[in-house]
């Protein structure tokens, strides 16, 4: 019986390998006939998977904590049954800064698997599609190519609160498609069957691209930068206007408190003066009649 399982396995050894040389072959056919080599053709998936990407960004897929792991399945609907919620840490931004920032999102995964997490060791209870989309791994940077969430989506799945509200899915999800390594022996960085010299060539490369921006976290754009420098100017100008608005209602109130004066305490007393002096006249002229 063991002779059996053995041979049994030795087959279908066998068969995997000739699948994969089938595939490899078909796969340089097909470059070979409409693109003349394979790096051309490979060439092409990058341009493809770039340019129809809304968002591009580095990130890494979390890991799990205590009170929660950081890929959760649940169920979608008829035509996709499982779906999975990921949490991921975005690190740099190539593309949709302006719906983006730094920190930590929501990734929606068609296929996935359901635990029941009732118990302290974690049970599976369904599973869909798995084994077709593997495009993200933990605890290795990659570079994600998303577009606007459009799977079945679950409220709640996490406790946490993400810095970014926008739910995102891979536009494309492919086994390690992503991925970037860095061999350090040799001082370069691969990605996408495409050899680097380092990761910042990497970067450079990208830029040919449309609409990618590489950013520091701290740089901001033209047009931010542009926008700032208004506010500044306009907060400078209201507080000019509002030091002359105060300064227009204390002359004001002055100029009121002096003629309170006037009217309330100097008018009152020369016209008393002028009284008793006319007074004091009048008793002249009666004592100079006398005498």
């Amino acid at each position: 019986m063991k002779q059996i399982n053995i041979k049994t396995h030795q087959y279908i050894g066998i068969g995997l390998l000739w699948l994969l040389i089938s595939l490899v072959s078909s796969q340089h056919t097909i470059a070979q006939r409409h693109f003349g080599t394979l790096e051309a053709y490979n060439e092409f998936i990058r341009d493809s998977i770039i340019n129809n990407s809304d968002y591009i960004f580095e990130g890494i897929v979390l890991e799990d904590s205590k009170e929660e792991p950081s890929i959760k399945g649940y169920y979608g609907d008829e035509e996709i049954k499982i779906c999975s919620a990921v949490k991921i840490n975005i690190t740099k931004i190539l593309r949709g800064h302006q719906d983006l920032k730094l920190g930590t999102a929501e990734l929606i995964r068609e296929s996935g698997t359901i635990y029941d997490y009732s118990n302290d060791n974690k049970k599976s209870i369904d599973s869909w599609g798995t084994s077709l989309r593997m495009g993200i791994s933990k605890d290795k940077t990659q570079l994600f190519f998303c577009k606007k969430n459009e799977l079945p989506v679950k409220e709640g799945v996490f406790k946490e609160k993400f810095h970014n509200k926008l739910r995102l899915s891979l536009y494309y999800d492919a086994r390690n498609g992503g991925l970037i390594y860095e061999n350090s022996a040799k001082n370069n960085t691969y990605w996408m069957r495409k050899i680097f010299k380092s990761i910042n060539q990497l970067y450079r490369y990208l830029k040919k691209y449309d609409n990618i921006d590489i950013r520091k976290p701290e740089d901001k754009s033209f047009i931010e930068r542009r926008a700032f420098k208004k506010q500044q100017k306009d907060s400078i100008a209201l507080q000019k206007e509002k030091g002359k608005l105060r300064n227009e209602a204390a002359l004001k109130k002055q100029k009121e408190w002096e003629q309170f004066i006037v009217d309330s305490i100097l008018i009152p007393k020369e016209k008393d003066l002028h009284k008793k002096n006319r007074g004091f006249t009048n008793i002249v002229n009666v004592l100079k009649r006398k005498f």
